[in-house]
This record gives C-alpha cells, sequence and structure tokens, in this order.
C-alpha cells in the first residue's frame, strides 16, 4: 500500500538533489526480500514470467555496457543506478504486486488507498486551476539550478487555451495517466462491488476532473478507448454497445449545447492535424521519426546508451541538436534511439506475453480481465503518444496485481473441478 500511495501522491522530481525516502520504497522492499528469493522464485515459477523478466534484465544489462554515460563514466554506480531505476524502480513492480497480492482483500485495500489519493490530487489540482499555476511544484523547485526547459514546464499550466494542472506531479501527463488508471481502477470497483458505490464514485469523479483537466490529448484519447474497451469487454457485447451509444448520446447532445465541450473535442481532434498550435502534429511525429532513424542508424542493434537523447541531442538543457526531436514523444522512439533493435525486441516480448496471459485468463473473470486488459491498453497508446514520463510503475503495479488475483481465481476453480470430478 505504501508503494501504491508513493506512485500516485510523491512523484520523482529528478532536478532535486535529494531523492524522498518514499521514492526509495521498492527498492528498499527488493533488498528486504533478497533472503526469500529462493523460496519466491520456487514457489512462483511460471515459465511466461521467467521470459519476461529474463529479457528484460538481460536488456537492462546490454543498456549498461552500451551507455557511455553510465559505463565508461560512471562505472560500478552508474551499474547500480541503471539496475535501481531501470529495474527496482520500474519493471520489477510488477514482481512486488504479482508475489505481495493475496487476493481480493489487497485489491480492496489499493482501491481505498487510491480513494484518499485521488482525493488530495484533486485538492491540489484545484489550487492549480484556481491560481493558474502550480504553487507545489514552484515551491519544490525554489532555489534550483533549473534548465529553461524546466522553466518552461513549471509555467505553462494556462498555455494557448490549454489546461496544464500538474497536481502533486512535475508533468501534467503523469497526473493526467494516474488519474486514468485511478479511473479504471474505480469503474472495476464499481462492477465487481468491491468496496461501497460511494467510494468508487467519489474515485471515478475525481479521476475524470483529473484526465479532462490535465490538458493533455494523449491522456484524452487514451482514456476514451480504453473506457470503452472496459465496458463494452466487462459486459456482454449487446449491453456494452448500448451503454457506449448512450454515453455518446449524451455526448452529442452536450457537444450542441455547451461550447467549453465543442472546444474540448476540436483540442484533442488537432493531434491528427498536420499543422497544430495545440503540442505534437501528425507532421511533425514523422518528422521525429525520420530525425530518429538518422541517430539510430549510428549504432542499430545496441542504440545510442542511455540519456544519448538528454545528454549527447542537448536536450536536457532546452536545445535540441536537431529541433525534429524536441520532445521525442514516443517510447518507441526513446527505445531505437537509446537502446537499439535490442531494446525493441525485450520491450515488445514483455508486453506481448503479459497482454497473452491476462487474455488467457479471459474465461475466470470477465470484469478483471476487462480492467487489467484497458489499463495495459492505454499505457500503450500513452507511451507511444506522449513517451513513458512516469507511466510505467503505476502500470506494471495495477496488472501485477489484477494479473495475480485472476491466477488465484483460475486455481481455486481449478481445484473446485478436481473435487467434483
Amino acid at each position: 500500500m505504501l508503494m501504491w500511495l508513493s506512485l500516485m501522491c510523491f512523484a520523482e522530481f529528478p532536478e532535486l538533489k535529494t531523492i524522498g525516502v518514499l521514492l526509495n520504497v521498492p527498492t528498499c522492499f527488493f533488498l528486504s526480500e533478497l533472503g526469500n528469493i529462493r523460496s519466491t522464485l520456487r514457489y512462483y515459477h511460471r515459465p511466461w514470467l521467467t521470459t519476461i523478466m529474463v529479457a528484460i534484465i538481460i536488456a537492462m544489462v546490454i543498456l549498461y555496457f552500451a551507455s557511455p554515460h553510465y559505463f565508461d563514466e560512471d562505472g560500478v554506480k552508474g551499474a547500480v543506478l541503471i539496475f535501481v531505476f531501470e529495474l527496482t524502480r520500474k519493471y520489477f513492480f510488477f514482481l512486488y504486486a504479482f508475489v505481495c497480492v493475496a487476493g481480493w482483500g489487497t485489491i480492496e485495500s489499493l482501491i481505498k488507498v487510491t480513494k484518499f489519493a485521488i482525493i488530495i490530487l484533486t485538492l491540489f489540482g484545484i489550487w492549480d486551476l484556481a491560481v493558474g499555476h502550480s504553487v507545489y511544484n514552484e515551491t519544490l523547485m525554489a532555489g534550483q539550478d533549473l534548465s529553461d526547459r524546466d522553466l518552461r514546464v513549471l509555467g505553462e499550466n494556462m498555455q494557448k487555451g490549454r489546461w496544464h494542472i500538474h497536481s502533486l506531479f512535475k508533468f501534467t501527463f503523469d497526473y493526467g495517466f494516474a488519474c486514468l488508471v485511478s479511473l479504471l481502477l474505480g469503474l472495476l470497483g464499481l462492477w465487481k462491488k468491491i468496496v461501497s458505490k460511494h467510494q468508487c464514485w467519489i474515485i471515478i469523479s475525481c479521476s475524470l476532473f483529473g484526465v479532462i483537466m490535465c490538458g493533455c490529448r494523449s491522456v484524452w484519447i487514451s482514456a476514451i478507448i480504453a473506457v470503452v474497451l472496459f465496458i463494452i469487454y466487462a459486459h456482454s457485447f449487446e449491453r456494452g454497445s448500448l451503454i457506449i451509444i448512450s454515453i455518446s448520446i449524451i455526448t452529442l447532445i452536450l457537444y450542441n449545447t455547451i461550447p467549453q465541450v465543442q472546444d474540448f473535442f476540436a483540442l484533442a481532434g488537432s493531434a491528427f492535424e498536420h499543422d497544430t498550435d495545440y503540442g505534437s502534429s501528425l507532421e511533425q511525429r514523422q518528422a521525429s521519426y525520420e530525425a530518429t532513424f538518422f541517430y539510430w542508424q549510428q549504432n542499430p542493434i545496441f542504440g545510442n546508451g542511455k540519456d544519448y537523447f538528454v545528454e549527447d541531442l542537448g536536450y536536457g538543457e532546452g536545445e535540441s541538436e536537431n529541433k525534429d526531436l524536441a520532445g521525442l514523444e514516443g517510447v518507441m522512439m526513446n527505445l531505437l534511439l537509446e537502446r537499439g533493435l535490442v531494446g525493441v525486441i525485450a520491450y515488445v516480448v514483455f508486453y506481448t506475453i503479459l497482454l497473452i496471459q491476462i487474455y488467457k485468463l479471459r474465461h475466470v473473470d470477465k470484469e478483471t480481465t476487462a480492467c487489467a486488459l484497458s489499463i495495459l491498453i492505454a499505457y500503450i497508446l500513452y507511451a507511444n503518444f506522449t513517451g513513458e514520463l512516469k507511466s510505467v510503475p503505476p502500470t506494471l503495479f495495477l496488472v501485477g496485481s489484477l494479473l495475480k488475483v485472476l491466477f488465484l481465481e483460475n486455481e481455486q476453480q481449478n481445484d473446485v473441478m478436481d473435487c467434483t470430478t
């Protein structure tokens, strides 16, 4: 629960010289479990689980040796940094959840913690909206030596008519994505009646506020697709379609009667225009891919190393060597540029196997399967629209938790069948 709370309410600010204690909770948990690693691996031995973790660990080892800023400059310290930031505080979140979740009681606790976390996020979000800038961010960053890019991030709450609510996160995208996964978790709680209805509606309402007011088109599009997928998959196709049609009719009425709703859809649709003043357009994204392929050719197999985009191309100071790479919006672009084909293959293997394992358990519990699939699809869309930022830990933590529940339910069903035969 502490790890989940730290992901929701204590976002990382790399510019701060001191690292918050709660941000080290995942690493401390990993160290505390080293004494039990043999029994844990034996008990939870599954070929697919071994495959995805071995693939990621091998990819991280290769990343270390292919990264001049970590292997050549930092040596052992660089290896520790990659281990901590890429494994214990990123991909190992799936393992933490899969090992620790004991059943629906754990999911109930997660939902209750989410309720308090999302209320706190919403209160800070309303504060952002009221004053027009992020007081929390500016207070944390006061006195820090910031780049021009970081200063722009802090001051972009109300830029060109777009809302940019940060709440307790450095980036508005991360706030929006945290609200998106909370929304899906709240819907699961409502459908499964895990907790009371009023708790679920608090989560859903606050999450919708964050998803909408974060001002990020990638979050909006990912949310729409994920929620539609959840509704259709959690029900029969006929009932799910009826719900979607009802929502569409209500939305159409609002669109034709409220100008702000029209502005919202116009802004979301601008993501597919060739020329737009709001973030990246299709033309800009195409140019980014072309620039990525240009630099990728320098080392197509292993990539140019971790932090190549920030350190070597100058984006860390807000002055990118190639303007077409500004933002590097899309996880695949970053993987190709910094980790090469090896990194891309490991990434695809990891998430493809997760999707397959969830889908294989669809007969166990439709609602839980729908939630896990929706969260994973939302992440894949978001990460390829915007980049991963801090979306991986909450995604893998929730997916690992829900997948563990599905496995436990499947084992219980199999035991019942064995007893009856």
